[in-house]
């Protein structure tokens, strides 16, 4: 499994590591009316507590043509339509990953960890 993508040009090599992806989903799902935030996992709730951001919990892998596919859990704000949020999630998301990075995005998986009021 590829930790970064790596491109090189003529003046030299790009190389954009999987936190890298991992950020740009985050702000990118945050943004959508209804998220209340990335789910969580042990470490990035460890790293919470220290007021320290970690997007570990978005799993991105990188396929043999460079593509990316993304796994990001979320918790959704009680009284939305939760296929409605993660729609638009994914429609951001690949948006802001294509226009920064100019990756190909193959698929985003959204996984509803948690609802919780707003």
């Amino acid at each position: 499994m590829l930790n970064r993508y790596d491109a090189h040009t003529e003046l030299g090599t790009i190389k954009i590591h999987r936190n890298s992806i991992a950020s740009i989903a985050a702000i990118a799902a945050g943004e959508i009316d209804g998220v209340k935030c990335i789910g969580k996992n042990f470490k990035s709730g460890l790293l919470d507590l220290m007021g320290r951001k970690d997007y570990s919990a978005i799993r991105v892998d990188f396929d043999k043509n460079g593509e990316i596919s993304l796994e990001i859990p979320l918790v959704v704000k009680y009284n939305f339509n939760i296929p409605d949020v993660a729609t638009k999630v994914q429609e951001n998301v690949r948006n802001s990953l294509e226009k920064m990075t100019n990756l190909i995005v193959k698929d985003i998986s959204i996984n509803v960890q948690a609802i919780e009021k707003g």
